[in-house]
Formats: structure tokens, sequence, C-alpha cells
């Protein structure tokens, strides 16, 4: 197969265009599908010049420069007639902080930086794959990045297509939705498409951003893919610890309830003395504890080495009847948002149940990974009201069934952990119920920080 012909525009940007440029020259390169080169003065581009190339790649950004049109107008219409004739562009990362006055630029991206765009302190985050139809992405699992920055609030333009996007986590200083990481449009005849990852060398040397760079490119310089994705594939990993005991449930039918969760590890936990789960927590290999027990006996040493786990941010799930365990030890009700009364107080009467009620959960919130691509759903559920649900949560799913509290569930932070409470769940039709498996899936997946 012949080589695609590669120009990476480069020689300024508030990025280390020094080391990324020739990083992506040799990615290239070594991939066997592509011949690169490096130009370092994107101003001396011309029609002559592109005339032998299959695509450009745009690693130049003028930032903190918005304006300018530094390229010049010859260099300009070069690249636009180059990708309406039929041909690519990719653009990396920081290279649409600029040209916020070229029109035709703005279009071919799709969505740019602008007054209101940012990113909070490079982290580990998931890529989830919008549009698993793409030819870019198709056959693509969601994967980890490497430290990189993830941009909030960029401007999207009527052309954009999204196909890959983040969830920007606020304890990570950004917006509590998803944003876009990745999106093609198409200009005239060609296409182009943004990597909006790749921060450094060390965000770009990772499976995910190769794999993203290299089929994006094939896919601007011919509208087709054959570059496989390799394995192994870094996607998400959950390894749950499930703690049981101090009510009854189907043991037969409950494993259920974690099927389909691929690369994910559930080892279910009974508890023979109320918590010893927590009696010691050296080396604890789990990174989410999903509680599904009513146990209430937690010693003092048992509630600091759950306090231990969370600030070294080992995800919770709290699944339905575990509100009410631990009754007796206050900050519990800290941990998971809400306060379950197991007998009346002097200030409060005690919480109620109902068995076997058919009712709609609704998504109030579908911009959390917890409940992304989730619908309004029906459930045939026990209920619980009267019991203390904290104003701090992050409110998921709500019901108009009278005989349950209206919040369903909702996520929150404890100290460096993510925390999900999700009040459905009672016995058989729960742990069957496809609904029921991709929400506390998902659930597992964020509060593990795989999300």
């Amino acid at each position: 197969m012949q080589r695609l012909r590669t120009l990476i525009l480069s020689g300024r940007n508030n990025h280390d265009w020094k080391t990324t440029s020739p990083f992506l020259k040799q990615m290239y390169d070594a991939s066997g599908r592509f011949e690169a080169s490096i130009v370092d003065d994107p101003s001396t581009l011309t029609a002559e010049t592109l005339a032998t190339y299959d695509v450009v790649v745009d690693n130049w950004s003028a930032y903190p420069e918005m304006t300018g049109r530094q390229w010049g107008a010859e260099a300009e219409k070069a690249v636009v007639d180059f990708v309406k004739g039929g041909k690519g562009l990719v653009i990396l990362h920081a290279a649409t902080a600029c040209f916020s006055d070229w029109p035709e630029f703005q279009e071919m991206a799709g969505c740019t930086w602008g007054a209101e765009s940012g990113h909070g302190s490079k982290h580990r985050f998931q890529v989830s794959i919008d549009d698993p139809e793409h030819p870019i992405v198709a056959g693509m699992a969601p994967f980890l990045t490497g430290p990189d920055e993830l941009y909030h609030r960029l401007t999207p333009q009527p052309s954009m297509h999204l196909i890959a996007s983040a969830f920007s986590a606020e304890h990570q200083k950004g917006t509590g939705r998803f944003e876009p990481m990745a999106v093609v449009t198409q200009y005239g005849n060609g296409r182009c498409f943004y990597n909006i990852l790749g921060h450094d060398v060390a965000a770009m040397d990772q499976p995910g951003f190769r794999t993203l760079m290299l089929r994006g490119t094939e896919w601007a310089a011919t509208g087709k893919v054959t570059i496989a994705i390799p394995e192994p594939w870094p996607a998400p990993k959950v390894n749950a610890a499930v703690v049981v005991g101090g009510h009854s449930f189907d043991e037969a039918l409950f494993p259920k309830w974690f099927e389909g969760h691929q690369g994910a590890t559930y080892t279910i936990i009974p508890q023979q003395d109320d918590s010893e789960i927590f009696e010691s927590v050296e080396g604890f290999p789990y990174n989410v504890v999903v509680l599904y027990n009513m146990t209430q006996r937690i010693s003092v040493t048992r509630r600091g080495n759950l306090h231990r786990l969370l600030d070294q941010g080992v995800g919770l799930v709290v699944l339905h009847h575990a509100v009410a365990a631990f009754s007796e030890w206050p900050e519990f009700a800290n941990i998971i948002g809400a306060k379950y009364y197991l007998e009346d107080t002097p200030n409060h009467t005690k919480s109620v149940y109902k068995h076997d009620v058919d009712f709609t959960v609704h998504v109030a919130d579908d911009q959390h990974p917890v409940t992304r691509g989730l619908k309004d759903f029906a459930v045939h559920d026990e209920t619980y009201n009267n019991y203390d649900v904290f104003p701090d949560n992050r409110l998921l799913l709500t019901t108009d069934e009278p005989s349950s509290a209206s919040a369903v569930a909702w996520a929150r932070r404890y100290s460096n952990a993510n925390v999900c409470f999700i009040q459905l769940g009672h016995g058989p039709n729960g742990f069957t119920d496809p609904n029921y498996q991709r929400l506390v899936a998902q659930a597992a997946t964020w509060a593990a920080k795989q999300e």
C-alpha cells in the first residue's frame, strides 16, 4: 500500500512543538502508512508546495494571539483549496487557539478555542466513543489517556460532528459535563479531523492517542481507515469489592447484575463480622468498593481504614439497602450523602419502605458518566422514603412515585473519592434489568476514576 504523504506544520506553539512535531513525524513514519515531513513556517505554503501531499497536520498555534491570520493570504488559500479539492487536514490540540478571525479555518476545525475555553491540571481520564459508526473510531472501545489537558468550553461550529468525548470533572476544575475530544468535518470534497488530545510527548506516547491520531489522519487523507486497533487496548479497568451481608438477596441471580461489564472484575465478599473487609487495608487490591450490605457494626479501626481508602481515591458505590448500613456511625451519612433512620428518633420518624412497586425512573442529569446514554425507564422495585438526602449531592435519577423519595440516585465527592448512591436494586428484577446493569457498571467505572 502506498504511503500517504503527510506535511506537519510546526515552528510555533504555546506547547513544546520542538519535541511534539518530531514525535509525530516518527509516529507516522514508523506506522508504515505515512511518509511525513515537517515545515516550520506555514506562511511559505503555496498550492505548488501542497500539491504532492495527501494530508496536512497542523501542530502550529499563535496563542495568545487569537487574531492576526499570521500565515498570510496565499498560504490560507492554499490550505483551503487543498482541503476543498479532496485532501485532508488534521488539527492537533492547541492549534485552534488562534485564527478566530479566519472563518474558513473555524469551519474546517469544527470547534475551536475561544474566550470561555480552558482546562484544569493535567490528569488521566477516559475518552468515550460518541459515534461508533464513524470509521476513525469504529470498533474502538473507550480508553484511558496518559496525563493530558482536558479542554473545556471550546466554541462549537455548525460543521462539527462529534466522535469522541471525555467527562470534565469538577474536582479537576472542569465543567462537570462531557467535552469534545475528537471531531470531524466535511469541507468541500475534503475531510478534517481535530484531535483535542495531545498536550506533550508524554500525552502522545499512549496507545489511545497514537491509534486515534493515525486512524484520524488516514481518514482525513482518504476517507477510509485500514489501520488496526492494537491489542492490548488501554481500556478502563474496574476491580470492585462487592460487600454483602445483613440483608437477604437472591444469591443465584445477584452476580448477573455485573455481567456484561467488559474489563471489570467484581469480587463478592460476604461479611461474617459486619465490616471485616476494612479490618486491614494495607495493599488493598480494589479501586472501588460496592456496598450491598446492611450490616451495622464497624469499629473505630475499621472506620479509620475506610477513611484511608477514600483519602487514597478508592471509589464507593452504595446500592439500595446499604443506605441503612452502619447507622450508628454519623460520618457514614456524610460519606454517602444520606441518612436512613432504622428507628424513630427525637428529631425524626423512622424511614419507610414499600415492596413491589411499579414506577418510572427519570434521568435528571444526562451529562454525568453514571447516567450517560440512559433514558427514562420503568422498574418493579422496592421504594424508600422519609430519609434525609443531602442538598450537596449531584442529582442523577428521580421519580414521581409517592411511596419513594424523589431522589433515586446521586453522585458526590468525599475526600478524594467519587461516591455514588443508587436506591434501586431490591431483587431479581433489578439484577437482570439492562438499565440496572448499565447503571451499576457506569457507576463503578466512574467511582473507580476510570471515567
